[in-house]
């Protein structure tokens, strides 16, 4: 079902941010947008892209900065823009 979605939405998972870059797993994935983390940019899907643009809450600002190096970074990354 997803994989039909995402083809005839034309959205693959090359167009999210991989959850290894803040310290994750595929079991723990946020789901963010790859063209609007780290740094805000326009995505290309606008409002029909399927992974996520908003501001990160403060539940998932904590999970990132207990997941080490990577999650305290990537924090780091969207301080800076």
């Amino acid at each position: 079902m997803l994989k039909e979605y995402l083809s005839k939405h034309k959205i693959s998972n090359f167009e999210k941010v991989k959850p290894y870059l803040y310290g994750s797993n595929s079991h723990w994935d946020l789901g963010l947008c790859k063209a609007h983390f780290p740094s805000p940019g326009d995505c290309k899907y606008g409002e029909g892209c399927e992974w996520g643009h908003a501001e990160l809450s403060e539940k998932e600002k904590l999970y990132m900065s207990q997941l080490g190096d990577a999650g305290k970074g990537f924090l780091m990354s969207l301080n800076s823009v």
